[in-house]
């Protein structure tokens, strides 16, 4: 009674009953929650992995949600603890007591220390942190069995309140984010012509209030902060009833605290702007770094130079950025590990990548596909002529005069470059980019591109921040051109230039004709086979008992019109926005919203021509009318790349065989030993796995596109063979080979196989041992999950909290028998035993172990093809193995018992294919005997040994720790060593690095 006295002296009188009765509520509290989780991210002190960032995160936002569930309110306080401490020495007596707060003034420093609490609703900023402090404070004192002053209470200044508030409540329905100087300007003032969009800050300026430097450490957000955020867009936005609210900001995709907060907030869609990596580099370099400006003052003028630089710290030669004080900073500006980090939380729906070169070269059929992926409306017709934004021509610095400058840049960004294209690859499912997927690959850059270094249409700079019109009617303006240079002209009072056509590249002044001829051919000389076939199989359209058929049928259309001297096309068609036009097509068969199929056209369509034409003449077939009184389909309308396709035989052209079989049963080992064969290589090096052409969106393709089958036919790895020999004679190069281990699990992938002249090595091993090793890496509870993470025993995903078991039996449960099935590979080899005899081989781990190694690798030689055997000296290797107990199965036996008999299928099915490779010319007679007796690791003495401690994983075949560390300081990872190097020139290399 006394305290509460005290305190309320402390307080003026006008604020004593609001205190009264925030105190006695907060007497009266029991938080049934978690408290303490610290909000703010502190790069000294707390750990900055992936794992830590998303485990805190998800901790800040129970807490958040447990406090709001029990009707409290949320708060980040902080305690300035070195301020409370000094003052509690001077006034206690006591020398026990005295010892203790020195001890704490010691352990607690002079830092202020942070956390999220839950407070009463009747509490407000001014006093929450006294009361939580001082409970804190007589807590410790309690356990120390010791005890202040009754008139010892914590002041105002020493402590710190703001509350809090849940991302959800942020108004904001997608974010535009990239690189700075990669369109970002551009996307953000095109989509905000489309009358359904508005930006937080209009169509100007970049939002950096909700995600500012400080926030970026933030967890959650403070409510001031989206208060503040919300009076802003209140005074920025279009007095018109938008359907979706964005915010552009440019860096939010370099810092991890913000993406990961996005990623929280469900609704929120991300557009991602990506760049050649050298010319942004340039941009910037100019900007903050470059000196080489004859008028300083007039270059900051038109923004080459920030106003905010020291003008005395600035190179000459962007030559600086390869030296030593400049690679820090060069580091800073790459992306490469965000974008793999951003595909992984967003997936495809929530995540567009967009290239500049695809804003720039298709503006119209880019920011088209943006709306639409946002679910909106298309752009109105007065509002689809597009700007380049931002832009800056001409020579910037001196990178473009300097072709060794810009080789050694190229070299530097190499990993930069392998990211872009993975994410290009990765998006082409939902977005196809060619050409910026050509620019990529190429290491294209803007010095390549003549225009760029040349005043275009509105001059060198965008001053006056207008922009510059890149469509002109309908047509789309590329610049890449290489000639005699533009030609000008008038178009709407708005000068323009035309540049001719070079290279395979289409300008305005010429694309017309190529419709018009395309048009022409393709009414004069039909093409007499089927059209409208399905060329992608669509889970929730087709039935997966037809693959087989459907696939058949989209490669006998393919080869029908290969045989007549005709192209083969995937074309798709927007056939909710033609009914508007033909209202009668959702009354005839009842047309989907999107409809795609095979079609054949003359060899004088493209790409750009094809898609308007052979819908066109296919919307006449379906409404039974001449084609004079149907509508021509316009440009939006029609899927924006048609995809051109080749039948499944010519893969064989880039590709020999492929290495797959049931995931875990030693495919790393089979690949890694294959690729040291002289004649032998693969499409990805030693060590990685391909998933370029069979990748999930390839996987649903029933034919393939020319485009990918292109990338393989460049895919040799390496120009020479290893051990010091030459190459074969009579041979063009190695033979070429694929790993992809889930091949087997989808049936358009090996069905795809089968219709090629492509072997395939199937690996398998005991069904028990594989499933233990999927469920100890997917849906064990492991003791140290952030430890388990780093050694890739477990997968991130747990972390995010998912539900792990803390026993393998689960798998006997009702809710995990899906998650069996679905990891099974027992039904998928009944179709792949089908295959051709001296196509198909099946291998079991058993016959891949020590005593059988080398005779059973140098059969597989002879299998593909190889003329000579593995040399005497090469000790084949056995990659990626666990020995140890990796859960409680070999502790026992019941269990085990119990699993092998839930498995019976699967070790039949195994056992089938085994046998049947047997009868022919390999005889597994070890393999047969184990799974005949369902023998597992839990068999094996040498496997579960350590006294039931996790054993030592090996990642790379037996190389020592020194010399991975070695490898990885010297020569990047070691699989790209072993491109177009021989084995004895990389070990006289090795061993030259350790002397």
């Amino acid at each position: 009674m006394g305290r509460r006295l005290l305190w309320a002296v402390l307080i003026s009188s006008a604020e004593a009953e609001s205190w009264e009765r925030c105190q006695e509520d907060f007497a009266n509290l029991r938080v049934p929650c978690a408290v303490g989780a610290p909000n703010t991210f502190r790069p000294f002190v707390h750990l900055s992995e992936r794992v830590s960032f998303l485990s805190m995160a998800d901790q800040s936002r129970e807490t958040m949600k447990c406090c709001q569930s029990a009707q409290l309110r949320v708060w980040e306080l902080g305690f300035f603890a070195a301020y409370y401490l000094t003052r509690a020495r001077q006034v206690v007596q006591d020398q026990k007591v005295l010892r203790t707060l020195e001890w704490l003034f010691e352990s607690v420093g002079n830092e202020v220390h942070y956390g999220i609490f839950c407070g009463p609703m009747s509490c407000d900023q001014d006093v929450i942190g006294q009361l939580v402090m001082q409970q804190l404070v007589e807590r410790l004192m309690d356990e120390k069995k010791m005890s202040l002053p009754k008139d010892f209470v914590v002041a105002r200044n020493e402590t710190s309140a703001d509350e809090l508030a849940p991302w959800r409540e942020l108004p904001v329905d997608f974010v535009v984010a990239g690189m700075p100087h990669c369109g970002t300007s551009s996307m953000h003032k095109n989509l905000y012509k489309h009358p359904d969009i508005d930006f937080t800050l209009g169509d100007f300026e970049e939002d950096y209030s909700i995600f500012a430097q400080g926030q970026r450490n933030k967890l959650l957000p403070t409510k001031a902060q989206l208060e503040k955020h919300k009076e802003q867009i209140a005074s920025s936005v279009r007095k018109n009833n938008v359907k979706l609210m964005g915010l552009k900001n440019p860096i939010i995709a370099m810092y991890p605290l913000s993406y990961y907060s996005i990623f929280f907030i469900k609704r929120i869609k991300l557009i991602l702007m990506v760049c050649d990596p050298v010319g942004r580099l340039e941009r910037r370099f100019m900007t903050h770094h470059y000196c080489h400006h004859e008028d300083m003052e007039a270059a900051i003028e038109r923004r080459d130079i920030s106003k905010f630089r020291d003008l005395r710290d600035c190179d000459k030669s962007m030559m600086a950025v390869l030296q030593r004080h400049r690679r820090s900073w060069l580091q800073l500006e790459r992306i490469g590990t965000h974008l793999l980090e951003l595909i992984k939380l967003f997936g495809h729906e929530r995540l567009l990548i967009v290239h500049a070169a695809s804003i720039r070269d298709h503006p119209a059929e880019t920011y088209g596909h943006v709306v639409r992926w946002l679910g909106l409306r298309p752009f109105p017709t007065d509002s689809q002529s597009f700007k380049r934004m931002n832009f800056r021509r001409g020579h910037r610095t001196d990178l473009c005069r300097n072709q060794s400058l810009q080789a050694s840049l190229k070299r530097v960004l190499t990993r930069e470059y392998s990211a872009l294209r993975f994410a290009l690859q990765w998006q082409w499912l939902m977005l196809k980019q060619p050409t910026a997927l050509r620019e990529v690959e190429s290491r294209i850059t803007r010095c390549d591109i003549p225009e760029e270094l040349t005043a275009g249409p509105c001059g060198l700079h965008d001053l006056s921040l207008d922009g510059c019109w890149l469509v002109v009617g309908n047509c789309t303006a590329r610049r890449r051109a290489r000639g005699n240079g533009p030609k000008s002209g008038m178009v709407k009072g708005r000068r323009f230039e035309t540049w001719p056509r070079t290279a395979g590249t289409l300008r305005c002044s010429d694309r017309g004709s190529v419709a018009q001829r395309c048009a022409v051919d393709f009414a004069a000389a039909p093409v007499p086979c089927p059209v409208g076939l399905p060329g992608t199989y669509r889970p929730g359209v087709h039935a997966a008992q037809h693959i087989g058929q459907l696939m058949l049928h989209a490669s006998e259309v393919v080869k029908c019109c290969q045989r007549r001297g005709a192209r083969a096309w995937e074309i798709g068609m927007e056939m909710n926005r033609v009914e508007e036009i033909h209202p009668e097509l959702s009354r005839t068969g009842g047309a989907p919203a999107v409809m795609y199929g095979i079609f054949c056209g003359p060899r004088s369509c493209n790409e750009n021509s094809i898609g308007r034409v052979a819908m066109h003449h296919f919307m006449a077939q379906l409404l039974k009318r001449p084609i004079e009184m149907i509508r021509r389909p316009e440009e939006d309308e029609v899927d924006v790349d048609p995809s051109e396709l080749m039948a499944w035989a010519n893969l064989s052209a880039s590709l020999d065989f492929v290495v797959a079989g049931a995931e875990r049963c030693g495919t790393s080992s089979v690949h890694f030993n294959l690729f040291q064969h002289a004649e032998i290589d693969f499409t990805r090096g030693p060590t990685m796995e391909d998933y370029s052409l069979f990748m999930q969106g390839q996987r649903n393709k029933l034919v393939p596109s020319s485009w990918w089958l292109q990338q393989h036919l460049t895919a040799r790895s390496r120009p020479k063979a290893p051990f010091g020999t030459t190459q074969i004679v009579g041979r063009k190069g190695p033979l070429m080979g694929l790993k992809n281990p889930m091949i087997v699990t989808f049936p358009l992938s090996y069905l795809a196989i089968a219709q090629s002249a492509i072997k395939m090595i199937l690996v398998l091993c005991d069904p028990l041992r594989r499933i233990e090793k999927i469920f100890w890496y997917w849906k064990f509870c492991h003791a140290d999950f952030e430890a388990a993470v780093q050694r890739d025993d477990a997968a991130p995903e747990i972390l995010r909290g998912k539900h792990c078991y803390g026993s393998i039996s689960a798998l006997l449960r009702v809710e995990l028998q899906s998650w069996l099935r679905a990891q099974l590979v027992g039904p998928h080899l009944q179709a792949m035993i089908r295959f051709p005899r001296d196509r198909l081989l099946v291998l079991h781990q058993a016959s891949l172990r020590a005593e059988s190694a080398r005779e059973t690798y140098n059969f597989v030689a002879k299998f593909l093809g190889a003329r000579r055997p593995f040399p005497e000296s090469y000790r084949f290797r056995r990659r990626q193995y666990r020995f140890g107990h990796r859960t409680d199965l070999c502790q026992n036996a019941s269990l085990e018992a119990a699993l092998k008999r839930r498995l019976a299928s699967e070790y039949g099915a195994y056992l089938q294919a085994v046998s049947l490779q047997s009868a022919g010319t390999f005889p597994q007679p070890t393999a047969e005997r184990e799974l005949r007796e369902h023998v597992s690791r839990c068999d094996d003495p040498k496997a579960p040994r350590n006294d039931g401690q996790p054993g030592k994983a090996v990642e790379h075949g037996g190389f020592c720790p020194k010399v991975l560390q070695f490898l990885r300081e010297h020569a990047g990872l070691h699989h790209e060593i072993w491109g177009g190097v021989s084995r004895l020139a990389f070990r006289q290399n090795l061993v030259a690095g350790f002397l």
